[in-house]
């Protein structure tokens, strides 16, 4: 196995995510996921940095308590690439001392995912801030034209029923029907 791909195993390890939620993020979201993370019936699945990314931005944000669908919309736009979290360059070679998970509450890697997460959301909200400005700007530009609009209809119905109360006369009023 090249340097560069991590196991079922070595990527719940490093991400927190339990197998059997790789298995069904893999499933769930298989258009974000490399090929090999989705191998064809019974192939071997490993994954490369980048899904060990994408399995920690899941996990984080179904443990925030995101659906499936709205995870997608995020995948979808550019959440991921917001997502500042970052696994190892290579797995851990099987000689080298694995961290004693009885040292701390929380493994080191969901803090990292967790943080990354939370700068990810608020990257999120402050586009959203954004956009929200921008959509009330343009509204405020709309109503300025709808008042403008308004006024000028205004206008034109004083000019109207002052033309109808004026009453025509000579051959204007034979033409249109009206007095003399």
């Amino acid at each position: 196995m090249p340097d560069n791909l991590f196991t079922v195993k070595q990527a719940s390890e490093i991400t927190d995510a339990s197998r059997q939620s790789i298995r069904s993020y893999t499933a769930t979201y298989a258009r974000f996921f490399s090929t090999e993370a989705t191998p064809e019936h019974g192939g071997e699945r490993k994954f490369t940095r980048d899904d060990l990314k994408l399995i920690a931005y899941i996990a984080g944000s179904t443990a925030f308590g995101s659906s499936h669908e709205e995870i997608i919309k995020e995948l979808e736009g550019d959440a991921l690439s917001l997502f500042r979290w970052e696994p190892p360059e290579a797995p851990p070679k099987p000689s080298e001392p694995k961290q004693d998970a009885n040292t701390s509450l929380v493994p080191i890697e969901r803090l990292h995912a967790m943080a990354a997460q939370l700068h990810t959301t608020q990257a999120l909200i402050e586009k959203g801030e954004e956009r929200i400005k921008e959509e009330t700007a343009r509204a405020q530009v709309l109503q300025d034209k709808l008042i403008e609009a308004q006024r000028e209809l205004g206008k034109l119905e004083g000019e109207l029923a002052a033309l109808k109360a004026s009453k025509p006369k000579g051959f204007w009023a034979r033409l249109l029907g009206g007095g003399e």
